[in-house]
């Protein structure tokens, strides 16, 4: 997936909540496939303000958290918005 400086912009409107970011991320930035749960992580922690250690923490954090709540689904080490 590639990061344009709009999607950067939105995240940043965004209220720097990691749920937010990632769902943003998987509605607007997603393709047909899903993301690399990594590659997801990653960007989505780039995006939220803070220590490198704090965001990957609060990202995976917020991944857990729409995994329990049944918003997105894992296929291997694809995440993908659940239907």
């Amino acid at each position: 997936m590639r990061t344009t400086i709009s999607t950067l912009i939105k995240a940043k409107q965004l209220a720097q909540d990691p749920k937010e970011v990632l769902m943003y991320l998987l509605e607007e930035e997603s393709d047909c496939l899903g993301w690399d749960r990594s590659a997801l992580i990653g960007c989505a922690a780039m995006m939220i303000e803070g220590t490198p250690e704090e965001t990957l923490e609060i990202t995976e954090g917020g991944l857990k958290g729409l995994l329990r709540d049944g918003l997105v689904i894992t296929e291997g080490k694809l995440v993908l918005l659940h239907h």
